[in-house]
């Protein structure tokens, strides 16, 4: 099941995954397909001037999954798995470092996030780009039965998350 990724660029304006891959490299946003039930991604939110990056994971109804471990993946020698617990609204949250920077015209962004213990896409070509105060995405995933796209509305989303993305959309 294809599922119709938004996402929210710095602009406040909404775009799709070409425009995302365009910025961030061709392999950005890029997951491992699942098959039946699981946690997909349905949103991407680019940020800036920090270096912490999250992932929030949905249940079904739209409810953040407060508890659940999500993997922070990146490629360090030796590759590490960081396990992150959603705390508030679902939300994990990662501190990057300066082997999460990358210059998407000659490599991929080398994190990804999945959660853990799940049958989930893992969402790959993730990290910060070089030469900008560490832009990045921000990454929603929810849970799906595999054959129904969540809702399109944004109404699948918990309300502190609805309310930020429409106050970033209004400005």
């Amino acid at each position: 099941m294809a599922i119709d990724v938004k996402v929210i660029g710095l602009d406040k304006q909404v775009h799709d995954l070409e425009w995302a891959r365009a910025k961030y490299g061709v392999n950005a946003l890029s997951v491992d397909p699942i098959t039946g039930p699981g946690y997909r991604l349905i949103m991407a939110m680019e940020v800036t001037g920090m270096l912490a990056t999250t992932c929030t994971v949905l249940g079904a109804n739209g409810q953040g999954i407060v508890g659940a471990i999500v993997d922070y993946i990146y490629p360090e020698p030796p590759s590490h798995w960081d396990p992150e617990t959603a705390m508030s609204g679902g939300t994990a949250e990662h501190s990057m470092g300066p082997n999460e920077g990358y210059d998407p015209r000659n490599a991929m962004g080398p994190a990804s996030w999945k959660v853990r213990d799940a049958n989930c896409e893992r969402v790959k070509g993730l990290g910060w780009l070089a030469y900008t105060n560490h832009e990045h995405m921000n990454i929603v995933v929810q849970w799906t039965d595999g054959d129904t796209p969540p809702p399109d509305n944004g109404g699948c989303l918990p309300g502190w998350l609805r309310g930020w993305l429409e106050k970033l959309l209004a400005r």
